[in-house]
């Protein structure tokens, strides 16, 4: 499924968990791997189908979304004291516009 869905199935556990390294590293793991979201189409598994693409604008609102949902701080306000965290979420934003 590429490394963003594998790195995006150990966010609810590190949440769970409350762990901030474990929710940085995969927060870390799924922008780096985020254009790359949709090579899971290319897998043999699906060779049979045909999809879709997206457009760059597509796939950066689809990244803002993300970064917007990372910044949540009801689920993530026990990352307030993480300065990766506070740095990756207003550097991203940032840029994102």
């Amino acid at each position: 499924m590429g490394e963003y869905h594998q790195a995006s199935y150990g966010l609810e556990l590190a949440t769970s968990e409350k762990d901030m390294g474990a929710t940085i590293e995969t927060m870390e793991r799924m922008l780096a791997s985020f254009d790359e979201i949709c090579d899971f189409t290319k897998s043999t598994l699906y060779e049979h189908m045909e999809f879709k693409g997206t457009s760059e604008e597509f796939r950066k609102e689809m990244q803002k979304n993300l970064l917007t949902c990372f910044s949540d701080e009801e689920t993530y306000d026990y990352m307030k004291t993480n300065k990766r965290w506070l740095e990756l979420v207003n550097s991203k934003l940032k840029i994102l516009g």
